[in-house]
């Protein structure tokens, strides 16, 4: 299979959560500007922002899985623990 390859999943794992974390921006912000005033404004701190991003590549994790695209799910899962290990090295501080 054509698809079924490790830099495959790898880019797709890396591409995800940078969309994610910009549609999540943008739909924060777009809530906070349709508030008024005198409502308290809808707040994430930019930790979760970025956890919750990198959380959308369970996603293609179920659609490869689905397809058995086994290196597909391989590169998908190195690209997250890549990404949670610099989630990890910025917000250690406050994580622990």
């Amino acid at each position: 299979m054509k698809w079924n390859r490790w830099i495959v999943g790898f880019v797709i794992g890396l591409v995800v959560p940078v969309v994610g974390y910009v549609v999540l921006y943008l739909v924060v912000e777009t809530i906070n500007e349709l508030l008024d005033e005198g409502l308290p404004r809808f707040f994430l701190r930019q930790r979760t922002h970025y956890l919750l991003a990198l959380a959308l590549n369970i996603l293609p994790v179920h659609w490869a899985n689905d397809r058995y695209y086994t290196n597909v799910v391989r590169g998908v899962v190195t690209a997250t623990m890549l990404y949670a290990a610099v989630w990890l090295w910025l917000f250690y501080r406050e994580v622990l």
